[in-house]
């Protein structure tokens, strides 16, 4: 049987697991080959033997970026954590297909990485990003603003190219301080779906 190219918006290959083994002949283009070359080396700086590309779809309404993975995700997936699991909940909620990715793919601050981030945005093209939290705001515009100045607003970041930006508590606050941070996020994410409309 003569293979197909899937021209078409990109899917990954663990979304196939439960169609029909048809479909499995699909030569599917990677559009982040270029980057995982480019970037697979990993880090120098923490020796970090990979760089973590986030996760989800192309061409979709909001990209979440969170700040950097941990050692554990860099052996189990960037979803592999109880945090970033609430990343699913947070897209649900917002009832939109999403992607998720980190500023810093790698174990340490390596400024490389936002050479990475700008790349992988001028693939995935998001309409909106979500910086989950003022630390992830500031590593990209290498600013030192504070939450209270950041939330509830909107803001434009030049990444490949401007992007309209809202900031979020972290889900790392959430982890610890729920019953303080829930409130203050939910209130955020509200605000970012009423100001798109």
């Amino acid at each position: 049987m003569e293979q197909r190219k899937k021209k078409t918006m990109y899917t990954f290959y663990d979304q196939f697991k439960d169609v029909s083994s048809s479909y499995l002949d699909l030569v599917i283009e990677d559009p982040f080959k270029d980057i995982k070359e480019k970037y697979g080396h990993g880090c120098k700086k923490c020796l970090n033997k990979k760089c973590i590309l986030g996760e989800g779809k192309i061409d979709p309404v909001y990209c979440f970026i969170g700040h950097k993975v941990n050692k554990y995700e860099m052996e189990n997936g960037i979803f592999s954590t109880i945090s970033n699991l609430k990343i699913h909940n947070l897209i649900s909620y917002m009832g939109k297909d999403a992607y998720y990715t980190n500023v810093f793919g790698c174990l340490c601050n390596n400024p490389e990485c936002l050479d990475r981030l700008t790349e992988e945005m001028k693939i995935v093209n998001p309409e909106i990003i979500i910086c989950l939290g003022a630390e992830v705001f500031n590593s990209i515009t290498q600013d030192s603003k504070e939450m209270k100045d950041l939330r509830l607003k909107s803001h434009t970041i030049e990444l490949d190219k401007f992007y309209s930006v809202y900031v979020t508590h972290s889900l790392r606050e959430l982890s610890y301080k729920r019953d303080e941070i829930y409130p203050l996020l939910k209130e955020e994410l509200d605000f970012i779906n009423e100001t798109r409309i």
